[in-house]
């Protein structure tokens, strides 16, 4: 493992964020929302897979972080909890 960030890893990192946030806030619509939120932790798993588990876990805080400035606190820990650090793991298992 590479105790170093690089400067893509967190910009990737921060993309795959937002990401993760759009997906999950997609998840308040009717319809499309089961599907995006199927999805919503893909971006997390991707970049832990990549760039390490520290890149992973940073982006995780990260999402968390923004997600709570959009829907409050106790809905960011709760999705946090849920997809974000289901993404986290599945990304540590498959690094």
């Amino acid at each position: 493992m590479n105790p170093k960030l690089t400067v893509p890893a967190l910009t990737e990192g921060a993309i795959m964020a937002g990401l993760t946030i759009i997906l999950i806030l997609l998840g308040n619509l009717p319809l499309i929302g089961m599907l995006a939120l199927l999805f919503s932790s893909i971006p997390i798993t991707i970049v832990t897979t990549r760039h390490g588990s520290f890149a992973g876990g940073l982006t995780s805080i990260l999402s968390v972080l923004l997600l709570a400035l959009f829907m409050g606190p106790l809905t960011a820990v709760s999705a946090g909890l849920q997809y974000v650090l289901l993404g986290w793991v599945m990304g540590y298992m498959l690094h």
